[in-house]
């Protein structure tokens, strides 16, 4: 991190002293375009150029952790787990990106293990970590300013929000 807050300040204000990958990211981006990260954001004068609609398309908690946990029990009817065993016998690990991501990282204990025993506590950490996630998803756009949140299945009122923004 000290690199980094050498090359580019405003990239290591910005990231976490834990989040290794974009640290190295970060470096790697410098050492290659002699450019730090943070010169590559568009100003946000040129955004104020534009027009935007950002609509959320909101579920009830209740129904959107009913479809997660739908979600997770078809991945493992469709053979996640053999997907799992397949990529750590490719030589994969739990350090690596892919296998850090929901659905991978809950296959592999606190040391790094590869984890088989029991894949319904796995199946129920996934939904978990993804119903955490998805809480994380609704306050983060509940941030972003001038988000229309609009109930999911309202086809309608989503078509007449998008015309009435288009002008048609």
């Amino acid at each position: 991190m000290a690199e980094l807050a050498q090359v580019d300040p405003v990239s290591a204000s910005r990231i976490s002293l834990n989040d290794e990958y974009r640290i190295i990211r970060a470096l790697e981006v410098y050492e290659n375009s002699g450019r730090p990260l943070s010169s590559f954001a568009l100003p946000s004068c040129f955004r104020k150029e534009y027009r935007f609609l950002v609509l959320f398309l909101d579920r009830p908690r209740p129904i959107l952790y009913e479809r997660i946990e739908q979600r997770v029990a078809r991945m493992f009817l469709d053979g996640l787990a053999d997907e799992v065993r397949s990529l750590v016998d490719a030589g994969f690990t739990a350090s690596d990106p892919g296998m850090r991501a929901i659905g991978y990282r809950e296959f592999f204990g606190p040391a790094g293990e590869f984890l088989t025993a029991d894949t319904g506590a796995i199946a129920n950490a996934i939904v978990l970590d993804s119903k955490k996630y998805a809480k994380r998803q609704e306050t983060f756009i509940r941030s972003i300013p001038g988000v229309v949140r609009v109930p999911a299945e309202d086809n309608q009122g989503i078509h007449r929000l998008v015309s009435d923004f288009l002008g048609t």
